[in-house]
C-alpha cells in the first residue's frame, strides 16, 4: 500500500484557505510578475481573484495566460469594473466574489518571496487564539524588482517602518495584508469615498 507524501504545509492550507484579490489598473507588467511570483508558492487552497479597475493594457491577457496554465494553477477568476473606481471599490468587489474565509490582498506590484504563503498561514495559525489579532501584514522587502527612485524610496522606507515597530501594529498597510473576510464584512468594506 503507497502513501502519496503530504505537502508541506498541508495541513495549514486546509484550515486557513486564501482568496487572494489583486486590484489593478493598467498594471499588466507588473501583474505578470506578481502572478509569476505567487503561483512559485505553495497554491493549495488558494483563489486568485484579479479586480481590473478599467484598464486599457495587457491586464485582461495576463491573467487569461494564467488562467490557462494547467491542472496545479489555482482557480483564477477575471473581475473586470466598467469603468476606473479605485482600488477601495476594486477591493471591495474582490471580497464580494471571494469563497475563502481569508482574504489575501496584493497590489499588482507586489511580488512575493516562494514561502509567502506559507508564512502567511503560519501567522495565522500562531495568533489564532487571539480575537484582537484579525490578519497578517505583509513587510516590504530590501531587495527591490523595479528601477525608479520614487518605487524604490518607498519600498525601503515602509520597509524600515515595519522593522522599527512593534509586532502587533494598529494600522493597515493595504499593499500586502491578509485578513477574515467576516471581518471586513462586518465594517462593510473599503471606504471607497
Amino acid at each position: 500500500m503507497s502513501t502519496s507524501p503530504v505537502k508541506p504545509g498541508s495541513d495549514l492550507a486546509s484550515r486557513f484557505p486564501i482568496s487572494v484579490v489583486i486590484p489593478c489598473h493598467n498594471a499588466g507588467r507588473e501583474l505578470k510578475l506578481c502572478l509569476e511570483a505567487l503561483f512559485r508558492n505553495d497554491v493549495t487552497n488558494l483563489e486568485i481573484l484579479v479586480v481590473d479597475d478599467g484598464s486599457s493594457d495587457s491586464t485582461a491577457q495576463v491573467v487569461e495566460d494564467f488562467a490557462q496554465g494547467g491542472n496545479e494553477s489555482p482557480a483564477i477568476q477575471y473581475l473586470a469594473l466598467g469603468k476606473q473606481s479605485g482600488p477601495a471599490v476594486a477591493r471591495n468587489q474582490g471580497v464580494r466574489q471571494a469563497s475563502h474565509p481569508f482574504v489575501l490582498f496584493l497590489d499588482a506590484d507586489i511580488v512575493l518571496t516562494r514561502q509567502s504563503i506559507e508564512l502567511i498561514r503560519e501567522s495565522l495559525d500562531l495568533y489564532s487564539h487571539r480575537s484582537d489579532v484579525i490578519g497578517v501584514l505583509g513587510s516590504y522587502s530590501e531587495v527591490i524588482p523595479w528601477d525608479d527612485f520614487l518605487t524604490n524610496f518607498k519600498n525601503l522606507s515602509i520597509c524600515f517602518l515595519y522593522k522599527s515597530t512593534d509586532t502587533l501594529s494598529s494600522f493597515l498597510h493595504t499593499p500586502i495584508f491578509c485578513i477574515r473576510r467576516e471581518i471586513l464584512e462586518r465594517v462593510g468594506g473599503f471606504d471607497s469615498r
